[in-house]
Order: C-alpha cells, then sequence, then structure tokens
C-alpha cells in the first residue's frame, strides 16, 4: 500500500476515536457516521491502492492534512461549557450517593453526565430522540435482577431519579418553555420561577424573556413503563422544538455554535483532501491486477457490514443505552469494564473479582472500546462484528499467501454461509477478540517455521499470550506451542532452549500478572480465574447429565473445593467419566445428544477436517504445519470435553472453526478433483 495511504488510514483513526469531532449525543463516543466513515477510508484504501515506494510523496498534502487534525483536536479542548451537569440516582428518592460516570470525571464539575438537551423517552426504538441513559443499570452487584419475568421487568423499569442545574440562554424575546412528563414527578426552576408536574403525560409552559437565567430541571420515577421527560421550546406555529446544546450552559458564561462549525469545516476539508488523494491515484490503481472473485468477496465483506449494522437499528438497538439482561456474563464484564474506566484499574470493587472469577483480559478490551465509542454497548457489538468480517478478509489473504487461491475461497465460502463467528462477535463477549488473537498466533507461528526470524516468534508469542489472558481454556495451546518452537528451531539449527523460553516467558507474563493483582486485591497468590474449577465442577458430579448441566439447583449446592470434588467424584465413576466425555465429544462435533439437535455446519466441515487429515500425504500441503494445525484445534477443543460445553453452545469451540473449515477446504477441493475425474474417465 502506499505510504499517503496509510498516513491517511492512520489520520482516519485520529478522528474517529477522537469524541469532539462528530461526537453522538449524550454518549461521549465517537459519532456512527466518524465510525462508518473511517471504515470506508479503509476499505477503499485497501482494495484501490497497492504499494509503489517509487511514487513520489506529497509532502504539502500530507502535511496539510496533519495540521488539519492537530488544529481539530487542539480546538476540541476549547469551549466545553456547553449542556446541563445531570446527577443521577438508583433509587427515587435522590438519596444515597449520586451514580459516577466515567466519562466526566475530569470536568470542572462533577457531574453523572452532561447532557447537552433534555429530550428523553422510554427505553424503545428511537432514532431522533434519546431514551433516558441510565448506563448505570448495567452493573451486576446492584441491578442484577434474574430469574423470572418479574426480575426482567425490575431491571427495564427500576425507579431514578435525576437533577439538572445549569443555564439556559435565551436569544430571543418571549419564548415559551414547555416542560412535558410522564410516570413521574418533574419539577422546573427558572429565575425563582417554579414548573411541577405530578400527572403522567401533562405538560406546563414557562414565558422568558431574553437573557441567561439559573436553570435547576429534577425527575424521580418508580417502576415505570411509559417514562418520558422533555424541555423544548414552543414554537409560534404550536411545534415543540428541542433546545439545541449551544442554549445550556454549567456556567453564565455565553457560547456561541462558532467552533463547533469551524470544527466540521476542518472534518470537511480532511475528508476532501483524502478523497482528493484517491482520485489522484486512480491511475495507479492496477486494475488488471486485481482478480474480480477478489472483489466480490471484498464486496461482500462491505455489505455484511452495512448489513448488520441495518440489523442492529432494526432490532432497535440503535438507542444509546441498552439493559443487559441479569445473570449473564455479558452484564459481568460490562461491570467490571466500568470499574476500570472509574478508576479501579484492579478492578477490586466487585466480591466476585476477589480473586479473578471471569476470564480477564476482556474487561480491559471493553473498557478500551467505551473510551472510543462511548457509554452505549451497540457501537461496540456492531464494531466487533465489522472487525471479524474484517478479519475473514485478513485470514483469506493469509492462507492465499501460505497455501493457495482455491483452499483460501473455499475456506472464506464456508465461513460466509455459516456466519458463526460474525454471529458470535455480536455478543458482548470475549469470542471475538480471543478468535483474533488465536488464529493470528497460528499465522505468525507457521511464518516463522517457514522463515525462522525472530520477529515472527515475538508477534506470534505476544498474540498467544493474548489469546489466553481472554480466554483461559486456550492454556493447552501454550505447551503445543513449545513444542512446535522446539521442533522447529531443531529443525533450522537454531537454539530450542533459547526460542522456547521466550515463548513461555512471553506467555507467563500476563498470568504473573493476575496473580499479582490476586495477591493484592485477595491476599492469596491465584494465577487462574476461579470460574474454571467451577465449571469444571458442574460438568462432573452426580447429579450432571453429561453435555446438560443445568439442573437448577447448580447455585445452591455450590462448594467450597469444586476442582477437588470433581476429581474425586471422576476417579469413583471413572466409567461414566469417560461416558459423559463422548457425549461431549459429540456435541463438539456438532450433534446435541441431549436436545437431539444436529448442526451441520460444525459437523460436516469437522468430519471432513478429519479426512482431510487422514489423506494429507497425498496433498500437497506441508504434513508437520497440517499437523500442527489439527492438534490446534484439539488443544482448543479438549478442555471443552472435560468440563461442560452445552451451557455455552458452540460459542466455546468458535476459535477452532475457521481452522476446522480450512482442513474441511483440502477434502472438499480432494473431492472436487476426485469427481472431475470420474466424469472424465466416463
Amino acid at each position: 500500500m502506499h505510504l499517503l495511504t496509510w498516513n491517511y488510514c492512520i489520520l482516519a483513526g485520529v478522528l474517529m476515536v477522537s469524541p469532539f469531532v462528530i461526537s453522538a449525543p449524550n454518549t461521549g463516543g465517537s459519532h456512527p457516521v466518524a465510525i462508518i466513515c473511517f471504515f470506508l477510508f479503509v476499505f477503499s484504501s485497501l482494495v484501490l491502492t497497492r504499494d509503489n515506494n517509487s511514487i513520489k510523496m506529497r509532502k504539502s498534502i500530507l502535511g496539510l492534512a496533519y495540521f488539519l487534525v492537530a488544529a481539530i483536536l487542539l480546538l476540541s479542548t476549547v469551549n466545553k461549557n456547553t449542556g446541563l451537569c445531570g446527577i443521577y440516582y438508583g433509587n427515587s428518592a435522590f438519596e444515597g450517593v449520586p451514580e459516577s460516570s466515567w466519562r466526566f470525571s475530569q470536568d470542572r464539575v462533577q457531574c453523572t453526565r452532561i447532557d447537552e438537551g433534555v429530550n428523553f423517552t422510554n427505553r424503545g426504538f428511537s432514532l431522533m430522540g434519546q431514551v433516558f441513559p441510565l448506563y448505570f443499570a448495567n452493573d451486576w452487584n446492584r441491578f442484577n435482577y434474574y430469574g423470572s419475568n418479574l426480575d426482567e421487568k425490575r431491571r427495564e423499569q427500576f425507579a431514578f431519579s435525576a437533577n439538572w442545574t445549569g443555564f439556559i440562554h435565551v436569544n430571543d424575546f418571549d419564548k415559551t418553555l414547555q416542560l412535558q412528563a410522564s410516570d413521574g414527578v418533574a419539577e422546573l426552576e427558572v429565575d425563582g420561577r417554579v414548573l411541577t408536574i405530578n400527572e403522567s403525560g401533562a405538560t406546563a409552559s414557562l414565558n422568558i424573556q431574553r437573557g441567561i437565567y439559573p436553570l435547576s430541571l429534577s425527575y424521580s420515577s418508580d417502576e415505570g413503563t411509559n417514562r418520558e421527560l422533555r424541555l423544548s421550546w414552543v414554537s409560534p406555529e404550536n411545534e415543540l422544538i428541542p433546545l439545541s446544546k449551544w442554549e445550556t450552559t454549567l456556567t453564565s458564561e455565553s457560547t456561541t455554535g462558532n467552533f463547533d462549525f469551524l470544527l466540521k469545516l476542518l472534518f470537511t476539508t480532511w475528508v476532501l483532501l483524502f478523497a482528493y488523494h484517491l482520485v489522484n491515484e486512480r491511475e495507479r490503481i492496477p486494475w488488471k491486477e486485481i482478480k474480480k472473485e477478489e472483489l466480490v468477496l471484498w464486496s461482500i465483506f462491505l455489505l455484511l457490514i452495512v448489513a448488520q449494522l441495518i440489523y442492529l437499528v432494526v432490532r432497535g438497538e440503535s438507542q444509546d443505552i441498552e439493559i443487559l439482561s441479569g445473570g449473564n456474563d455479558h452484564l459481568l464484564y460490562e461491570t467490571q469494564a466500568r470499574n476500570v474506566l472509574d478508576g479501579d484499574f484492579l478492578d477490586s470493587n466487585s466480591t466476585l473479582n476477589a480473586p479473578f472469577s471471569l476470564n480477564v483480559g476482556y474487561r480491559y478490551l471493553l473498557a478500551f472500546s467505551h473510551l472510543f465509542m462511548g457509554e452505549g454497548v451497540t457501537l461496540i457489538r456492531w464494531i466487533q462484528t465489522a472487525l471479524m468480517y474484517g478479519f475473514l478478509m485478513l485470514a483469506y489473504t493469509n492462507i492465499k499467501r501460505l497455501y493457495s487461491s482455491a483452499i483460501a475461497k473455499i475456506t472464506i465460502i464456508q465461513l460466509f454461509i455459516f456466519n458463526y463467528l460474525a454471529e458470535f462477535s455480536e455478543q458482548l463477549l470475549d469470542t471475538s477478540w480471543s478468535i483474533f488473537f488465536s488464529i493470528t498466533a497460528i499465522y505468525f507461528l507457521i511464518r516463522w517455521a517457514r522463515n525462522p526470524s525472530t520477529k515472527f516468534l515475538l508477534i506470534g508469542a505476544t498474540l498467544l499470550a493474548l489469546a489466553c489472558f481472554v480466554r483461559t481454556n486456550y492454556l493447552p495451546l501454550i505447551l503445543l506451542s513449545l513444542g512446535w518452537v522446539v521442533y522447529i528451531s531443531r529443525h533450522h539449527g537454531q537454539g530450542p532452549v533459547l526460542n522456547s523460553s521466550l515463548v513461555a516467558g512471553i506467555c507467563a507474563l500476563p498470568y504473573m500478572l493476575i496473580g499479582l493483582r490476586n495477591k493484592l486485591v485477595s491476599g492469596d497468590w491465584v494465577f487462574l480465574p476461579t470460574s474454571g474449577g467451577y465449571n469444571f465442577w458442574l460438568g462432573n458430579r452426580e447429579i450432571s447429565e453429561g453435555v446438560n448441566f443445568f439442573d437448577g439447583s447448580q447455585v445452591a449446592h455450590l462448594t467450597a473445593t469444586p476442582t477437588a470434588e470433581a476429581i474425586a467424584y471422576i476417579l469413583n465413576e471413572p466409567i461414566l467419566f469417560l461416558a459423559r466425555c463422548w457425549e461431549k465429544i459429540l456435541f463438539v462435533l456438532g450433534y446435541d445428544n441431549f436436545d437431539l439437535e444436529l448442526e451441520l455446519g460444525i459437523f460436516v466441515p469437522s468430519v471432513l477436517a478429519i479426512i482431510a487429515l487422514a489423506i494429507a500425504k497425498r496433498t500437497k500441503v506441508p504434513i508437520p504445519e497440517f499437523i500442527f494445525i489439527f492438534l490446534w484445534i484439539c488443544c482448543i477443543i479438549a478442555p471443552l470435553i472435560v468440563i461442560f460445553p452445552w451451557g455455552y453452545g458452540w460459542r466455546l469451540q468458535a476459535g477452532a472453526m475457521l481452522l476446522i473449515n480450512f482442513m474441511a477446504s483440502y477434502s472438499i477441493l480432494a473431492g472436487y478433483y476426485l469427481t472431475r475425474r470420474v466424469l472424465q474417465t466416463y
């Protein structure tokens, strides 16, 4: 890729992560438009340009682009006075400690959040309005109602109260300010005059002369279904006009929209520069070198990203706030991420985290995503899905580079048809990141085997450490990788001890940090998440039923020593243990013996992968690499056979699906050649 294009991609990333350029209302994150523009920039750059070092760099254009970005970031620090200081409470009586918000912890005033206006509705599908920004409801410790339909209703409609203070700027004479509220009590005070609403759906109006007035607005609601709070101007035609961001400020200082206009102007100028770059490079685009099938795949990739975004919008999740369901891992991960963003980097506030219970890495990745995407989770879901599709295209390119174009096409077609990876990546869980880290790790380890450069080995070991940091059940991959490193080092005449020690040290570092954190928080050196022993016990005890462990009493029967009790049970019932392991093996291959369900998208590729291993000698694939890939799959699946795969569906083995499809491609290709030979014979 042209160096200038890389610079533009970097600048696009800077613009996207800057929440001040085109900020989404009341989220503190980047606007979806900015994020989509970023993906379009990167997409066009990857598809339409190539590396050509002989092309003279246009330093003046690049310098101007950097200047514009610097100006945007500099001006973004100016004029943070707009909006109202909103202080939220997790009850209807304005009692207790106000809810915290990591987004505004560094502002001049301490608020739960700074709302640019008050135009809130109840949860539901809304493209123009905004639902009540109750992000703090995604808290495992306080709002984890779980079990019955009533509990879920409590999560959707829990009581809260809020108070907004600031100043309102009236630029015209004799304007009418209207307050509307439902399912709650609202009170508005402007310049000493008070409006109170006690009835659902009621409105109240107030005439205001030109000037700047102190404003105070409060709202409290018990469990309601149609909650609404709107503060709007009434036009001469009796139309309601929401307050603009420039009409409410934190202090009495006046403000204008000049800075906002300048930011948009600079952003538009930068976009035009990027467009000029693409147009200027059109004559150098190697159209003849771009194969039609590759353009088709890239187009499908882009269409799938857009389709996923449309799917989220249609499903009603374009709203800023999504109340996550109780009792599930995604709520716990979101709670942990918010703890980190609140300044508790060790995540020590939750009782489930002393020592760590769930896998560690995703809470920090989720917190990092919130810094760019704001407090909502919808954009994070979409970004994870978009990145997964991008990863699939990257996998296609790498498979073609290492093996063949035909194998790459068959692999990617399987993944597009079954769509498991994209489906799992949409979930607010660690699946997508674990897949990305593990697959890229094995890619660099194979690259290192073909070209024994320390660079590839370091990258592969680092990615493997991150994969295990995100998902602990990937730990067997470390032992496999050490064996691979020793084998390849001896083959190339390198020092196996040095290389394996390097890999072992890199992979051990995250778990040393976990042990140190657990020592500081709980007083014990615990290097692995404690949920592993609990899951092991759930799948190996007297009342377990093979793949199905949900007997409705697992929490009530929770033991203090789950691992020891599970081992004792296995020793006492070895035959039953092996029988249940066989049921779990069938499950990970795609057959659910409990629900009598056959998942063809998993079963067929798994069978074809086993066949490919049997006929490996008749293919052109390097046998050691093929065996290494097969063992990599086994290391991901093996922990599932020992514990319980049914509880999580087929999500836990998603990290092996791309490799299974890759191996299956050889069987499909061999079947194609065999069929063609038979047809030519007859």
